[in-house]
């Protein structure tokens, strides 16, 4: 047996090939029995938002979509598989980064890929299967869409641009910082453009939280202003790495790791400089170290670990936890019965 399309989306679909329709065609054309059907198909679809227009064909009332919601080209002619794994991916991406730049298109585009699959597929329905998922919920990022769009635009055409950037690490507000973009990329919940820097010469990690405005270097470009590096890979830019933002300070970082904890450390390199020492301790515990620029990313790897791992080194790491620590215990001993 095969599973179809509700028959609001079979309808919208219609509509959006550029199709005008009396009740009678509906009728005719969907797997429904009676105009009364088809009344209220439209009513749904007008709920939804969508700008159906009326009209008279001689004496009958037509229903269709304006122009500008009309939808050219051939639906996807995909196997059930691959719909599947793109019904997955397509949700996964809408949940997984969070309040992310163009959220509102993106929760739109899901709509419309669910709306372009095949109608029929004989396991599942996707317009339902999708609302029957849940991928969980990333932390907010409020990045600006302007700011997003323009790094895109500026990345796809090698366009040199300046940017008014905000350094947590000074402190600072660097007004028409020139960067060439080479990259962009999510880590943890931060958005970041992995970017040329003229003013330091080399290549940075600049989060786009802090990038407050942007434009281009040169106006009169039509890019081409650089080229990235052919030996330039992103995954492996990132691989293995604890680093901060705004970072200009090294570290060798000391974890003390509880035996509960030491055969994961033992048995996996979480970042190229893990060295573990086990020969000075007989209670089962071990030291693991680490040489890392900047805390940031190393804090959220020690707090993944909760109380199976303890800072050691240096003392403003150390600090941080515990001070977070505290906050977090404070918090539970200010509740109430509620």
């Amino acid at each position: 047996m095969r599973a179809s399309y509700p028959t609001h989306v079979q309808l919208l679909s219609l509509f959006r090939e550029g199709h005008a329709l009396t009740q009678a065609e509906m009728t005719d054309r969907l797997p429904i029995e009676s105009k009364r059907q088809a009344r209220r198909l439209v009513e749904k679809l007008k709920g939804e938002g969508l700008p159906v227009e009326e009209s008279f064909r001689g004496r009958k009332k037509e229903y269709r979509l304006p122009p500008e919601e009309w939808q050219a080209g051939a639906k996807l002619d995909l196997t059930e598989r691959e719909a599947l794994a793109l019904m997955l991916a397509a949700g996964a991406a809408e949940s997984g980064i969070g309040a992310a730049p163009l959220e509102e298109a993106l929760g739109e585009a899901v709509r419309k890929l669910v709306e372009g699959l095949p109608r029929a597929v004989s396991t599942f329905e996707p317009s339902s299967l999708l609302d029957q998922l849940h991928f969980g919920e990333a932390a907010s990022v409020d990045v600006s869409p302007e700011v997003f769009m323009g790094l895109v635009g500026a990345l796809s055409n090698r366009r040199s641009i300046e940017i008014d950037y905000y350094s947590a690490s000074s402190d600072t507000l660097y007004e028409g910082r020139q960067v060439d973009p080479w990259g962009l990329a999510v880590r943890g919940d931060a958005w970041l453009c992995v970017a040329n820097d003229h003013r330091s010469g080399e290549r940075r990690d600049f989060n786009l939280t802090r990038i407050e405005d942007l434009r281009p270097r040169w106006p009169e470009s039509n890019g081409g202003d650089y080229q990235i590096p052919e030996e330039f890979d992103l995954e492996i830019y990132f691989a293995g790495r604890f680093e901060s933002l705004d970072a200009e300070k090294a570290y060798e970082v000391r974890l003390l790791v509880e035996p509960g904890a030491a055969p994961y450390f033992r048995s996996k390199e979480y970042h190229p400089t893990q060295m573990t020492r086990e020969e000075e301790r007989e209670d089962g515990r071990i030291i693991v170290t680490y040489d890392v620029s900047g805390l940031e990313e190393i804090a959220s790897f020690v707090r993944s670990w909760g109380t199976s791992v303890k800072v050691l080194h240096p003392p403003e790491l150390a600090g941080r936890i515990a001070e977070e620590a505290r906050a977090v215990a404070a918090r539970y001993e200010d509740s109430g019965p509620g």
